[in-house]
């Protein structure tokens, strides 16, 4: 909970990724309390757009990927415990969304196009100055 005698409020680290909830209660000089209604959002940082699976395989899985300020972004893409795997680490230009394209090695490919339900698990990691998030999805075709 933070108290704050202003009309906006900026939190003093990074929300984490899911569900978030405030409310508004106003005090008097007598300290009587009158609260609002609760508000809520969620953030998720990362998305994975949903394509076809013949599109994955041709083209990648396609992320995107939020950062609060310009971040190293990883992607590790695989199958299972002991499936291949396809890797990739860029930096951003700026702030904000970044399309990824994270491109499947030659064995991952094979293992979607013979899988008879294939999915994918992705492991995404971002960081800017000390803040690391890490995000863990699954595509299923």
């Amino acid at each position: 909970m933070t108290r704050t005698l202003t009309t906006s409020y900026v939190p003093t680290r990074p929300l984490r990724d899911g569900h978030h909830a405030w409310v508004v209660v106003a005090v008097d000089s007598a300290g009587l309390t009158c609260p609002a209604p609760a508000w809520s959002f969620t953030i998720r940082s990362v998305r994975v757009v949903r394509h076809s699976l013949g599109f994955t395989l041709a083209h990648g899985l396609i992320v995107r990927v939020f950062c609060a300020k310009v971040c190293t972004i990883r992607a590790r893409l695989t199958t299972g415990r002991r499936g291949p795997v396809a890797t990739l680490t860029l930096r951003t230009r700026r702030a904000g969304i970044s399309t990824v394209t994270v491109p499947l090695s030659p064995a991952l490919s094979r293992r979607l196009r013979t899988a008879r339900r294939p999915s994918l698990t992705t492991f995404l990691l971002t960081r800017w100055a000390k803040v690391v998030r890490s995000v863990v999805t699954s595509s299923s075709w």
